[in-house]
């Protein structure tokens, strides 16, 4: 790491600002666990709203009977609930009365975001918890310290309400795995536990910089990534990787 705890750690041997990303090479005889337990999740009614035109209300349902007519294959969909359209598409899907895939939410992290999921009635919603140093800095303007307080403030919130959580570690790829994810990820448990309501690890390779390799080093080595994080005693089925 080139830079400190206070300025930010942004691996810059590896993400140099003007050259391509370089491979960090980690040379021991580790091998990346078998997972077994293997479920798609899908975010098309949520990543498809970001596209050149957004659905209609009766497109959102028409995609979830579709990816009903899958089956349990996929277990989940993501939702926005920003707008009245939005909401009237919550509504309708959950309406359906259909297990999979669950309609879940997406907000980010603030207090007005989760008072749209407590006031629509849903039970899950992934939180938006950009974890990476540049996201921290340059999207945000906050320190580490401030985004993570914040982050924790309205899991809480969620959890307290009995809402389980997806906390989305946004730019993983880029982040400083020991110093900032793991700590997180133990006070997610700590919390997850005092309230008796799961918290699901999200890990979203945001700039598509992970790569599929355990001997390549962190934060780019997405086997590496998943096996450090599991080593806190996560449930495999409680981690998903989002590309």
């Amino acid at each position: 790491m080139d830079s400190t705890y206070n300025d930010g750690v942004f691996f810059r041997e590896i993400y140099p600002f003007h050259d391509v990303p370089r491979i960090g090479h980690i040379d021991d005889r580790e091998i990346a666990e078998n997972l077994s337990k293997i479920y798609l999740t899908d975010t098309t009614l949520r990543d498809g709203q970001q596209g050149w035109r957004v659905f209609s209300v009766e497109e959102c349902e028409k995609i979830y009977e579709l990816l009903a007519d899958i089956g349990r294959a996929i277990t989940s969909t993501e939702v926005f609930l920003y707008t009245d359209k939005d909401r009237e598409v919550v509504k309708r899907l959950i309406s359906y009365g259909y297990e999979y895939p669950k309609v879940i939410g997406w907000i980010r992290a603030t207090h007005s975001d989760l008072q749209l999921v407590i006031d629509i009635g849903l039970d899950e919603t992934v939180i938006l918890t950009s974890i990476s140093d540049y996201h921290i800095r340059y999207k945000f303007g906050v320190t580490r310290e401030e985004a993570i307080k914040k982050y924790l403030e309205v899991v809480e919130k969620a959890l307290s309400h009995g809402i389980a959580v997806r906390a989305s570690l946004e730019d993983i790829t880029r982040a400083d795995i020991h110093g900032a994810v793991i700590p997180f990820v133990k006070k997610l448990l700590e919390f997850s536990e005092r309230y008796r309501v799961p918290v699901k690890i999200k890990l979203p390779d945001t700039l598509g910089l992970g790569l599929p390799f355990y001997e390549v080093s962190l934060p780019r080595s997405i086997p590496r990534i998943v096996k450090t994080i599991r080593s806190l005693g996560i449930p495999q089925e409680y981690i998903e990787f989002h590309a």
